[in-house]
């Protein structure tokens, strides 16, 4: 099992040529590797040798949330859902047409309702079945809302 967490603060103790490197673990692959997004700027870096990496500050669980969170919602998730505002606004209105006889007629829900009542499904969900992965969803979706609705 692999020593680190995501969120884990490292320190390259490897070669000479990047010794004293700090940076995020932000992937775990396998037993022996991670990914770490360097404090430099560099791209994230796939290490084979965890040996080579030395545990500066454990990740505690509301950074290793919000770190997973900020992972999730800054990959290329676009490729696959596309821009979070046209996202929310299709289900919004799928929403829409499906609540149609419920809402009042002046009334049209819109991205910002979506991530709103995205949050109340990853909490009915977390009432039924607590885990970390409702929460790492909760945090993503208040990230998407206040970008797609900050009133």
């Amino acid at each position: 099992m692999n020593k680190f967490k995501i969120g884990d603060r490292v320190v390259y103790i490897g070669d000479t040529r990047a010794i004293g490197r700090k940076g995020v673990v932000t992937g775990l692959l396998g037993d022996a590797q991670v990914n770490v997004d360097w404090d430099t700027g560099e791209a994230s870096y796939t290490t084979p040798l965890v040996h080579n990496l030395r545990l500066i500050r454990a990740a505690t669980v509301r950074a290793r949330v919000l770190d997973e969170a900020k992972r999730i919602t800054s990959t290329d998730r676009n490729t696959s859902y596309g821009e979070p505002e046209d996202n929310f606004q299709r289900i919004a209105d799928y929403w829409n047409v499906w609540l149609q006889d419920k809402l009042r007629e002046d009334v049209k829900l819109g991205p910002g309702d979506t991530a709103a009542l995205m949050i109340l499904v990853k909490m009915a969900r977390e009432m039924n079945a607590p885990n970390e992965d409702n929460k790492v969803d909760l945090a993503g979706y208040a990230a998407c809302w206040a970008e797609v609705d900050p009133k």
